[in-house]
């Protein structure tokens, strides 16, 4: 993601990663990636509940999401997968920021 961010960002996208964990390692997260957006703590996996992400691996791991939403608050792209490798499909992702509309493949 921190790759993408630049392209995303001249599109007019804001970035933000959340995790699950405490502040202060999200704090140390961004810090030790050096990445150039936030990163959120989402300690009691509220956010996770409301967007349906789940676990895998026996449980002990979370699903990595994409969501992309417009300025009206809808999500006009998403993704969730057991990989967070494979969790940015960046041409996907430009296509739903430039149409407003989330194509699945």
């Amino acid at each position: 993601m921190g790759r993408a961010y630049l392209d995303l960002r001249s599109l007019g996208a804001e970035v933000l990663a959340v995790g699950s964990g405490r502040p202060d390692q999200a704090r140390d997260y961004q810090r030790r990636l050096a990445l150039p957006f936030s990163v959120l703590a989402d300690p009691d996996g509220s956010s996770y509940d409301r967007f349906t992400i789940g676990r895998w691996a026996l449980g002990l791991l979370r699903q990595s999401a994409i969501f992309v939403i417009d300025r009206e608050g809808r999500i006009v792209y998403d993704r969730v997968v057991d990989n967070p490798r494979t969790a940015l499909e960046l041409e996907e992702v430009k296509a739903a920021l430039i149409t407003g509309s989330h194509s699945p493949v």
